[in-house]
């Protein structure tokens, strides 16, 4: 369910779409769910959306989350995405 989303709102980031942009990233974030990694890279590209939007006060919101969120699993791989995900939101 999310991932088409996100497939979606890529789409709309690259022909400078960026309201449906965040539209679909949304969407995204909330069809995920608590479900990792795709809750983190919808959260990732909705506060990049808002960025290019010029809402500040949104992208910091998504990228709190993204934060909070960054570390979901302890494997070795998830890990690596974690620390990704930390960069992205600003740590």
């Amino acid at each position: 369910k999310a991932w088409p989303l996100i497939e979606q709102g890529q789409q709309a980031l690259d022909a400078g779409h960026f309201d449906e942009a965040r539209g679909n990233f949304s969407a995204a974030k909330s069809a995920a769910g608590d479900s990792q990694p795709v809750r983190n890279w919808a959260l990732a590209q909705e506060g990049l959306a808002s960025l290019l939007l010029g809402d500040q006060a949104r992208s910091q919101d998504a990228f709190r989350q993204l934060e909070d969120a960054a570390f979901f699993d302890l494997a070795p791989a998830p890990q690596a995405l974690g620390r990704f995900f930390q960069d992205v939101a600003g740590e």
